[in-house]
């Protein structure tokens, strides 16, 4: 067994030797602000840089100021013509349009003579394309590990890179990529990771290439219209608006603002046939509802005109219409343009010869999307434009692939009136479906009202209607996910549900608000429920493993709310109702044709507190039709969707609203859940009977540990070795410091009140838990003990806490804990006293504890761990209440090592060298400008979050303004920029939000009346939001802190070399809370 462990252990190690380590994806498209440091130059170049992935192009701005002039110097790389276009323009023109831009000179050289002024570093993308396509030299330390900016990130290196020195010469030099880590956030989100830094080290090179407000969009393609300064520059190709097939289906909402409407039309265009169709929901004269048809067949040139006021649903079937309606046949007018066919639109505009691509920057209901435009086309005495939208190629649409798709056309122009002013419209027609292709030929079968001549009908005498299908039924097993979108909410949920027939019980999964997953297991014959809880996973559907699920409780089956979550109740309502309404087979649920039941006025009881009545609701069932086919189940019709809506009462917390909530079937498999889903851990289950409750083992008085202690809320492990010697009370920790070059040891003497931290020589050649009278320490403070500091450390003091909450309750033994078989205890809300002033934590500790049968090689039999077990793992979790916002941690305490008794006396002996470090001269605080404008990145490592703040201070009128990105709302693409102007002479602030930017600073956009307002300076800073006060106001209650004082120059800041110093016990209000806290403050300039 040895062998064959050891031949795994060099066959792993190969592997990852061998492995290659990928960087992680960058978007195709990109812009960012970039701060390259020259260390051996002592020189910071800061730029702005946007690529364009889909026309590969690429900008580089940056200031190349001169005595007393400023100039902007422009870089634009043409990689299709391998053309570089390098201008200097006069003034800051950083990110802005060139063709109005005062240029001195364009200059165009080949792509591939390398500039030298930047080394190897030429642009962001290929400094990225250069990494990624050399993934043999790539590897990576592991995740984690590293902090770039205070936000997490991981790491990877690329070795033996080749570039040329300003003087020719050919160099090797290693590129180090830092990403933010996986789960990290920005506030202005995206799903990229972000890329923050490159450090580039080579023989007389060391650059640092800090990356900001990197934003995984197209640019702006005015950014590359160089308005004849560049005669060879080709950036703006002309691209060609696409085709629209001849024949195709189309479900559209066509928007009339100036009616303020918006109406839902359906049309099919059969070009072999030369026949359109279109439906429209209409009312009669009387003001009732009904849907309208028009039929041009363009052969015979008629058209027909059929209303129907019974019909539902759009695009449904004509020629069972034998009852009821009207047909109206008519010659087709010579002048037939109409501005509600969107395939007219596009014939009779399309060919303008002034149509203008626009690029492909552009986003329609979240698609990515090319745009042309035509300005001035006349027709039938109107002038208007026309604005096209397409989705750009390799988008991909579930239910075809490969094609450009129409996805929006707007028109916006005057129309003349006789005898009055010409009136102005704008439309838009949003392409809802789009099916390319001849509609089937059904569509354009005539009802029997129908006759053949230019004349009116009554409708035709009643017929027995044919016989309508009736609701499908559903399985009596199956399990199903489901979307559920509650728009009144503006909120959407994913939920499992698995419905066992069989055994007659039922399963549901939900996610948490935070993280983690909620599980129901109803078992309907025992009229009892199990509900779990697993906080640390977002899987639905998965086995309950013991050390996954963290909660468990069973009670009555809860009636009231089973109908509320289960949807077969949804179903079973609608079925047993006495009038269900089949609405036809013409729907459409995301691209899948689909039959509809519906059931008006059902009545619904509420499961929410303080409300005891029941409401009428309208219920939807949406089936596919029995042709469809789906890949995973063949042969019958499958539920899509269903459709709840109604009317909220008022309660005494809230008044009643409308809702309307939809449920799609996102996967449906009809078959008999497994097993294994209902399976709960055996501690879960043991809450039904008889309950063992045996005692939390205890530790001995004396022991010797070492301990990986990981945060997780924090993605951060840290190993210690730990002594504790009770009788003479004393404890000893040991980590390693500097990533490891160096060793801080802790002792605590408890005795005396007195802590002793110093930190070992990192050149020196240092063991890791030695004798500490051997050690040579670069520096030694003693410091009073502080209450309660060093509980988060000491894993003997976790245990005593149980003497202060006896109330610890066994958590079963069918646990594992790295592979060893083991037993838990838990105790909840434990009180913690904190180092902090005045504040008790309220924390849930778990004690996991090997079997006592289990063995461990070398652990004498009557050792304590043989007769009691052994620890293997603490698990500590609560809330933080700060400094700074709350937030939820969850540390991890693995017992690596673990020996009782008495550690030797010579690892508490203090060195003889220890004592207070030898003072410098300390150099003066550097002021701040008075006026300034600066982009100010705020990292919250509590909240795993970052938030970019503009800062411009005014010192001359002392004014104030702070700008930070606000995310766009669920659902929407719209972002917008919250700012706040402090008026510090008159003692007001102004608070207002910028519309549809991102730009932080914009001066641009318009605001609408009552946009701003003035208030409280106090007020002002709390609509602001974020935990920042702004630069001076922070500097300035951190230079008049009677404890500044400073910490050296050996800190290293993105690169540059810095000083800092530090002010502890800052009283620092926040405007979040509004409440003082306790700041240690450190500046580094």
């Amino acid at each position: 067994e040895m062998s064959v462990l050891w031949s795994l252990l060099v066959l792993g190690t190969l592997a990852l030797v061998g492995g290659q380590a990928a960087l992680p994806a960058v978007p195709a498209t990109f812009s960012t602000a970039i701060e390259a440091n020259f260390l051996y130059r002592n020189y910071t170049l800061r730029m702005q840089e946007y690529y364009d992935g889909v026309l590969n192009r690429s900008r580089l701005d940056y200031h190349a100021d001169s005595a007393g002039e400023h100039s902007t110097s422009v870089e634009l790389l043409d990689y299709t013509n391998q053309l570089r276009f390098s201008l200097v323009a006069d003034g800051d023109v950083v990110g802005a349009p060139l063709a109005k831009a005062d240029v001195n000179n364009c200059d165009q050289t080949d792509l591939t003579q390398e500039p030298a002024f930047l080394e190897p570093f030429t642009t962001v993308r290929e400094l990225l394309q250069r990494s990624q396509q050399h993934p043999s030299s790539l590897t990576s330390p592991g995740p984690g590990g590293a902090i770039v900016r205070g936000i997490r990130a991981d790491s990877w290196i690329l070795s033996s890179v080749s570039y040329k020195t300003p003087a020719g010469a050919q160099q090797l030099a290693n590129i180090t990529w830092y990403f933010a880590a996986q789960d990290w956030a920005f506030a202005a989100s995206h799903k990229e990771r972000e890329p923050l830094r490159a450090v580039i080290q080579g023989p007389g090179l060391h650059s640092t290439i800090d990356l900001f407000d990197f934003t995984p969009e197209q640019p702006d393609a005015v950014l590359w219209d160089v308005g004849g300064w560049c005669p060879g520059s080709r950036f703006l190709p002309n691209l060609p608006l696409p085709a629209m097939p001849a024949s195709f289906s189309a479900t559209f909402a066509a928007t009339f603002a100036r009616r303020g409407s918006t109406q839902r039309l359906q049309q099919h265009f059969d070009a072999a046939r030369n026949m359109t169709r279109f439906d429209r929901h209409d009312e009669d004269a009387s003001g009732n509802r009904q849907v309208r048809v028009v039929i041009f067949d363009h052969n015979r040139s008629l058209y027909y005109n059929i209303s129907h006021p019974n019909a539902e649903g759009l695009g449904l079937r004509l020629g069972s219409w034998t009852t009821e309606g009207t047909c109206t046949v008519s010659p087709i007018p010579v002048s037939s343009f109409s501005m509600q066919s969107t395939a007219e639109i596009f014939e009779l505009t399309s060919q303008h010869p002034n149509v203008l691509y626009l690029g492909d920057r552009f986003t329609v209901r979240g698609i990515k999307a090319r745009a042309w435009v035509a300005h001035g086309v006349s027709l039938l005495g109107m002038t208007f434009d026309v604005w096209w939208y397409f989705s750009t190629p390799g988008w991909v649409f579930e239910r075809q692939h490969g094609t450009e798709e129409p996805l929006r056309i707007e028109v916006k122009g005057t129309a003349p009136i006789p005898g009055a002013d010409p009136m102005v419209f704008s439309n838009t027609y949003d392409f809802m479906d789009f099916m390319p292709g001849a509609p089937d030929p059904v569509y354009f079968n005539l009802p029997a009202t129908c006759t053949a001549g230019p004349e009116t009908t009554a409708a035709a005498p009643p017929a027995d209607p044919p016989p309508r299908p009736t609701l499908p039924e559903l399985p009596d097993s199956f399990s199903v996910t489901i979307e559920a979108n509650f728009p009144h909410r503006n909120h959407s949920v994913i939920v499992q549900q698995h419905f066992d027939h069989q055994n007659n019980r039922a399963r549901f999964d939900t996610h948490l608000k935070d993280k983690g997953v909620l599980i129901r297991i109803a078992d309907y014959t025992a009229a009892q429920e199990w509900t779990l809880v697993k906080p640390d996973d977002d899987g639905l559907g998965e086995r309950l493993l013991n050390g996954e699920v963290k909660e468990c409780s069973v009670g009555a089956l809860d009636r009231v709310m089973s109908q509320f979550q289960d949807i077969k109740e949804f179903y079973e309502r609608l079925s047993t109702h006495t009038e269900v309404r089949y609405l036809g087979d013409g729907h459409y649920v995301r691209g899948v044709q689909a039959r509809a039941w519906s059931a008006q006025d059902m009545p619904f009881s509420l499961p929410m507190a303080n409300v005891s009545r029941t409401i009428p609701i309208n219920i939807t069932w949406y089936f596919s039709i029995p042709e469809w086919t789906f890949a995973r189940t063949k042969g019958e019709s499958q539920p899509l969707m269903i459709a709840v809506s109604g009317q909220m009462p008022t309660r005494p917390d809230r008044p009643g609203f409308a809702f309307s909530n939809q449920y799609h079937f996102v996967d449906y498999l009809p078959k008999v859940p497994e097993e294994e889903l209902f399976v709960l851990p055996r501690w879960c289950a043991a809450n039904t009977g008889a309950i063992p409750n045996p005692p939390l083992p205890r530790l001995p008085a004396s022991f010797s540990a070492t301990v990986e202690a990981a945060f997780l809320h924090r993605d951060y492990s840290l190993r210690v070795h730990q002594k504790f010697d009770r009788d003479n009370q004393r404890l000893r920790f040991d980590r390693p410091v500097d990533g490891g070059a160096g060793v801080q040891v802790v002792i605590d003497d408890f005795r005396t009140g007195t802590a002793y931290n110093f930190t070992l020589d990192p050149n020196a050649a240092v063991v890791l838990d030695a004798a500490a009278v051997a050690l040579s320490p670069v520096a030694c403070m003693a410091k009073p003990l502080v209450p309660g500091m060093s509980r988060f450390q000491n894993t003997q003091e976790l245990f005593e806490l149980v003497d202060e909450h006896p109330d610890v309750k066994y958590q079963g033994g069918d646990f594992t804990v790295r592979g060893i078989r083991a037993g838990a205890w838990k105790a909840v809300n434990v009180p913690f006293p904190s180092f902090m002033a005045n504040r008790t934590l309220l924390i849930n500790i778990t004690w996991y504890f090997a079997e006592p049968s289990w063995t461990f090689a070398g652990a004498p039999a009557t050792s304590a761990e043989a007769s009691e077990g052994r620890p293997l793992r603490i698990t500590v979790q609560g809330e933080h209440p700060g400094p700074g916002p709350s937030y939820t941690f969850s540390n991890n305490y693995d017992f690596v090592n673990f020996e009782p008794g008495v550690p030797p006396a010579h690892f508490f002996a203090l060195p003889a060298t220890c004592g207070a470090p030898v003072a410098s001269p300390v150099p003066p605080l550097p002021a701040i400008a008075e006026s300034f404008e600066a982009l100010i990145e705020v990292t919250f490592i509590g909240r795993n979050q970052s938030v970019r703040v503009g800062e411009y201070m005014d010192g001359a009128q002392n004014l104030v303004r702070m700008d930070r990105h606000v995310p766009p709302p669920p659902g929407s693409q719209k972002e917008s920029v919250h700012v706040v102007v402090l008026d510090h002479s008159q003692g007001v602030g102004y608070n207002y939000t910028l519309e549809d930017t991102r730009t932080l600073g914009a001066m641009d956009t318009m605001l609408r009346a009552g946009q701003c307002s003035q208030i409280g300076l106090d007020a002002a800073l709390a609509a602001h939001g974020p935990m920042f006060r702004g630069t001076r106001e922070l500097f300035q209650l951190f230079a008049l802190h009677p404890s500044v004082q400073y910490l050296g120059d050996v800190f290293s800041i993105r690169g540059i070399s810095a000083q800092a110093w530090q002010a502890r016990g800052v009283n620092y209000t926040t405007q979040s809370r509004g409440r003082p806290y306790v700041a240690d403050i450190t500046w580094f300039f």
